[in-house]
């Protein structure tokens, strides 16, 4: 097998468990996002750093089931951002970890 067989035969999708005290008793999964993801996903985020849209488009990106499937298409965003803002922010920033992205990164993903 080549190298790139072996590099496109490759799963490097990670899932972790995670939960946020608002939800209660509710598991939630973290799920790798891959690179065309965030680039189709950073065409998405706002340049104005008060959106925070930008964080329930993050955070329906990253959370998904047990298995990794995602819970959200990318244009059903706005069901998590009717959730509450704290528990929003909290899962954005748990996907923004899972994910290795920083701040910096985000922003420039938006443009700013």
């Amino acid at each position: 097998m080549s190298l790139r067989e072996v590099i496109d035969a490759l799963d490097d999708s990670k899932v972790r468990a995670f939960s946020v005290p608002e939800w209660e008793d509710v598991q939630l999964y973290l799920r790798t996002l891959t690179t065309g993801e965030l680039a189709a996903l950073s065409r998405h985020f706002s340049t104005d750093e008060k959106d925070i849209g930008n964080l329930a488009r993050l955070a329906c990106a990253g959370l998904c089931d047990e298995a990794g499937n995602r819970l959200y298409k990318d244009n059903e965003w706005q069901k998590l951002a009717a959730k509450s803002f704290s528990a929003i922010k909290k899962i954005a920033e748990a996907v923004q970890e899972h994910n290795g992205l920083t701040e910096g990164d985000i922003d420039e993903a938006a443009g700013n």
